[in-house]
């Protein structure tokens, strides 16, 4: 594996969440375009209202469907990296990488778990478990591959 394709795979689960969030967004908008809708008006308005509730419906649930696959895309990535992570022998490296690309947390909270400075977590330490990981990995072949 090389170094970008690593790079790739360790943004895989925050990509996907991401996604998921756009959607759940999408959502929120559809929902309350329903919940604005008053029903005053003529009857032609009334048609196209219950036409563009009709249709919202229709999107959320597409959307809903969408999170589900998207959900269990990110399940399986997670499993990936984790068999990854394990691939290491220093549990404060797998707890870096746990929490930067599983947890999606920034660097200032990654430093918090870890009680290092954010500094020292993202420059010093993250670097040590990424070339070992990069190292470990070379020969590592994961059980299955997953695109974004």
């Amino acid at each position: 594996m090389t170094r970008d394709e690593l790079k790739q795979k360790l943004r895989t689960v925050y990509i996907i969440k991401e996604r998921i969030k756009d959607k759940q967004n999408s959502i929120d908008f559809h929902r309350e375009r329903i919940e604005s809708i008053t029903g005053q008006g003529s009857e032609v308005q009334g048609n196209s209202l219950k036409n563009r509730n009709e249709d919202s419906i229709t999107i959320i649930c597409d959307l809903e469907e969408e999170i589900s696959k998207e959900i269990s895309k990110m399940k399986v990535a997670e499993a990936e990296l984790k068999n990854m992570f394990n691939l290491l022998d220093t549990e404060l490296y797998k707890n870096i990488l746990i929490a930067r690309h599983i947890d999606c947390m920034t660097w200032s909270e990654v430093a918090y778990t870890v009680h290092y400075s954010t500094q020292h977590t993202r420059k010093r330490l993250y670097q040590k478990a990424f070339n070992e990981l990069l190292k470990r990995c070379t020969t590592y072949v994961p059980p299955m591959t997953l695109s974004c």
